[in-house]
């Protein structure tokens, strides 16, 4: 352990480690990076490698405002990333080390599917997250025959009900997403993603690296989705809902088509993206016949998790959208701070 240096890292070398993997999601990228440093200016990136012998053996990503440091915001996965062919090093041991090397007071680790189990080095750990990951290498007809019953009627009657899937492609069209995303979250009692994160996606998607895709029925924009594509691995990151999307089944023929996108992008991997344990949402993800799996989020102190029906959800319900948009950079810094 006395030979593994951990520091800071650097762009070039960032980019190296990656081209050793053979799978990761968008988050782990440098264009995420500098998304967020874009987007999100209030918060202090904190990329470290760990060096073992003159070799980047291990990454860790991550941001920091205040005293508290979390891997990632605005994502469900940010934990050790490391290279299993040179690495002998146990990920429990790594966390060790970097929790030693950490300045900040309080960290909130957000670890990947294939993390180990129980790690005592950490105070607290949660596993209220799930997700669902399809291997969508399998053919369009194996894929549709897993999904659920439901699942595959909703898509068929999307499609005859006249429900079109297209690419957002203006800055108009992107501010209606954000509108129906502001919805979304008001009736779920959330806090809203900064418009410049969603803004700085629509640029990702200029260079193949994301896709939104948003459904229309009569010239109406019912429902949106936000993919973004990391090596071999899809992640579905952000939707938005209308009411008049659920009563057409628009959000369903939207996943499909994202499912689609994702395949015609040579890409093994769709994950589904977070959602709470027993909720609608994790229902609706089961639907897509994926594999379970856990997310489990590590601590020095045991996280807050409000109730949906606790007071601080209950004002989240009823803040008018217009001041959600104004308070969106407010709300989040004091989230930030309350994990």
């Amino acid at each position: 352990m006395d030979s593994i240096k951990v520091r800071q890292a650097q762009k070039t070398e960032w980019k190296d480690f990656l081209n050793t993997q053979e799978i990761f999601p968008l988050f782990y990228s440098w264009d995420w990076k500098e998304l967020m440093e874009t987007a999100v200016p209030w918060l202090k990136a904190e990329y470290f490698v760990f060096e073992k012998n003159k070799t980047v053996i291990a990454i860790m990503s991550g941001f920091t405002y205040k005293n508290t440091f979390q891997s990632m915001p605005y994502c469900e996965y940010g934990g050790l990333l490391c290279n299993k062919i040179k690495n002998s090093v146990s990920k429990e041991e790594l966390y060790k080390l970097f929790l030693k090397e950490l300045k900040q007071n309080n960290y909130v680790i957000k670890a990947n599917f294939d993390e180990e189990k129980n790690l005592e080095v950490f105070p607290f750990a949660e596993k209220l997250i799930v997700t669902y990951l399809n291997n969508i290498s399998n053919s369009e007809e194996k894929l549709m025959s897993s999904f659920r019953k439901t699942t595959r009627h909703s898509i068929r009657y999307a499609k005859e009900n006249g429900v079109e899937i297209k690419n957002l492609s203006s800055e108009k069209e992107l501010k209606l997403f954000y509108d129906l995303q502001i919805s979304t979250i008001r009736k779920n009692r959330g806090i809203a993603m900064p418009f410049k994160i969603l803004k700085g996606v629509f640029e990702l998607q200029k260079k193949g690296k994301a896709v939104i895709l948003v459904s229309y029925l009569n010239n109406k924009m019912l429902s949106g989705i936000v993919v973004l594509f990391g090596k071999k691995y899809a992640s579905y990151y952000m939707s938005a809902n209308s009411k008049e999307s659920y009563k057409s089944h628009a959000n369903h023929l939207l996943v499909w088509q994202a499912i689609l996108e994702s395949k015609k992008k040579n890409l093994k991997y769709f994950d589904f993206g977070a959602a709470v344990k027993g909720t609608p949402a994790e229902v609706f993800k089961k639907g897509w016949g994926g594999e379970f799996r856990e997310i489990t989020e590590y601590s020095n102190k045991k996280p807050i998790i409000p109730g949906f029906d606790s007071l601080p959800r209950k004002i989240l319900g009823v803040i008018p959208s217009f001041l959600m948009k104004l308070s969106s950079k407010k709300l989040a810094k004091l989230a930030f701070e309350k994990l």
